[in-house]
């Protein structure tokens, strides 16, 4: 205690803090916490697991929205509406006036319908693609591609659209193909 003559303060020192012993943990505290681990880890295995909901290899995707932005960004262009039986539609897109729809078939072959303008779209979405004749689908003359690659290609052009059936992604036969090319109204 001081006294300053206008204000008595008194000063008290810290307690001192508590320390812990060290090394006396007991092997219960230690099983505790390996138990806590192990259930974080039995959790996090147990959600990340796949279910037999998710083994599907083919996720079927519906194109009902991106047919319709098409149509109404480019009218009068046809586009493949319908799926031939036993095919699905596993993947589209449609960005910056392209049109994307992919079609699995019997579960280990692709084939695509792609819709865009211009000429290196072309070359990219064909791989490079040289004319070796004409194909008629369902009375529509189709220009058959083929890729150095050996992939086929049909396209055709309506207006400043260039519509491609079959190219870069697909393992597909020319037949299947030209199934596709029909369903394109």
């Amino acid at each position: 205690m001081t006294d300053t003559g206008v204000v008595t303060t008194t000063t008290t020192p810290a307690p001192a803090p508590v320390k812990s012993k060290r090394g006396r943990e007991t092997s219960t505290d230690m099983l505790r916490s390996i138990a806590v681990v192990m259930v974080v880890v039995g959790l996090m295995w147990f959600f990340g697991i796949a279910r037999p909901a998710d083994s599907k290899a083919i996720r079927p995707v519906d194109p009902s929205r991106v047919l319709a932005a098409f149509t109404m960004d480019t009218p009068g262009v046809p586009a493949a509406r319908t799926t031939p039986a036993g095919w699905v539609i596993n993947g589209v897109d449609y960005r910056d006036g392209k049109l994307r729809i992919g079609f699995v078939i019997d579960a280990d072959q692709y084939v695509e319908f792609a819709a865009g303008s211009g000429a290196q779209w072309l070359s990219d979405q064909t791989a490079k693609g040289k004319p070796v004749g004409t194909v008629d689908v369902g009375g529509v003359s189709w220009t058959h591609l083929r890729a150095p690659t050996a992939q086929e290609s049909l396209t055709r052009t309506v207006g400043a659209t260039t519509l491609v059936v079959g190219g870069l992604r697909e393992s597909s036969s020319l037949a299947e193909i030209e199934k596709l090319a029909a369903t394109v109204r």
